[in-house]
């Protein structure tokens, strides 16, 4: 097992006229109709949502973009790291795989959302 290691994963499930989409990380899901308007079917989880937050930093995760270590200036993304070390460095809140950042309240559990088709879908 490869403890510094997970993905993402985006799955859309299509019953009838409904989509079912089930996501897990930093992955997107968009449906475009025919006069090109973009709907977002997913949400990216990442550690600067709230309840993301939350979670992360009851389990003893820290989060913050990383150091610069000539400026010593936070540069980029929230980043999801462990207690005084500079890993696994997660700019994602929910992950599968990835131990280290599980055993700080990153998560598999993917949210999922429907999504009715439109006739223009």
């Amino acid at each position: 097992m490869v403890d510094f290691s997970g993905s993402t994963c985006c799955t859309i499930l299509i019953k009838g006229k409904t989509l079912f989409v089930a996501n897990t990380g930093d992955s997107r899901a968009i449906i475009i109709n025919a006069q090109k308007k973009i709907t977002e079917l997913s949400t990216d989880q990442t550690p600067s949502l709230p309840t993301e937050m939350s979670r992360i930093i009851k389990n003893g995760g820290v989060i913050h973009p990383v150091l610069h270590p000539t400026t010593l200036s936070y540069q980029g993304p929230a980043r999801v790291w462990l207690p005084n070390q500079q890993v696994p460095g997660l700019a994602m809140s929910r992950s599968i795989g990835d131990s280290i950042a599980h055993s700080v309240g990153v998560i598999a559990t993917p949210e999922v959302k429907e999504y009715v088709l439109g006739l223009d879908d």
